[in-house]
């Protein structure tokens, strides 16, 4: 979309009558005042500014009707999800936020608001680079087979070609983002050759399973999240 387009584009949300009701709401519940209006650099920083243009802009992408927008769960949780962003020190997490409101009530996926509450302190106690972790993580689960044998050592070489991170610091960053209750950590059956020495000196071949291969994989709530948090 070039410049131009993206003013007509502006000013289509602009003037719509869903952008007119979301900032009704919006005014109403930030604590310094209306954002929106000709002295906005006096009342906020451009950092704060930005912020909230980019939220804004990502939850009018949607289809969300008059109903949805005067819904009293919509504006609680649209007030929660300003908040949070509110307290992002960086941009690049704004977009999940409002991907996480808006798809909650755009799609087929049903949340509660104990889930709405908890995705939300997730998200926000993660870092950017973190959740994107994790969306490696879902990704690389759909498109393979979890109980191949090698999965992991697949997965590690992989992960060490996305991020350019040693594969074997892939295991104590997702042992830690398994705090965040959206990975669980698993002792995969690995069958092994190993050499047995008999008193005659003779040597045996034997086929041995041992449970020292440590991986990970991704619960329901975390791909609850990836659905309302993608595009």
């Amino acid at each position: 979309m070039d410049k131009k387009d993206e003013i007509i584009y502006a000013e289509k949300i602009f003037d719509s009558k869903i952008y007119k009701n979301i900032m009704s709401v919006y005014r109403t519940i930030i604590p310094f005042g209306d954002l929106i209006d000709t002295n906005i650099n006096e009342i906020v920083n451009d950092f704060m500014k930005k912020k909230h243009e980019e939220f804004l802009s990502e939850i009018l992408k949607s289809n969300l009707s008059m109903v949805d927008v005067k819904d009293v769960e919509f504006i609680m949780n649209f007030k929660k999800t300003l908040d949070a962003v509110n307290r992002l020190s960086k941009n690049d997490k704004v977009k999940y936020f409002a991907n996480l409101l808006k798809n909650s009530y755009m799609n087929d996926i049903k949340i509660l608001n104990d889930e709405y509450e908890e995705m939300l302190r997730i998200l926000g106690n993660m870092s950017y680079r973190e959740i994107n972790y994790l969306l490696f993580l879902y990704k690389f689960e759909q498109e393979n087979d979890l109980t191949k044998d090698g999965y992991w050592y697949s997965f590690m070489a992989a992960f060490e070609k996305q991020f350019e991170i040693n594969r074997y610091k892939s295991y104590e960053i997702y042992k830690r983002l398994g705090n965040t209750g959206l990975i669980c950590e698993e002792l995969k059956l690995e069958s092994k050759t190993v050499t047995e020495h008999s008193n005659n000196e003779e040597y045996n071949e034997l086929l041995t399973d041992t449970l020292d291969l440590k991986y990970f994989y991704t619960t329901d709530l975390l791909k609850k999240m990836v659905n309302l948090i993608s595009e």
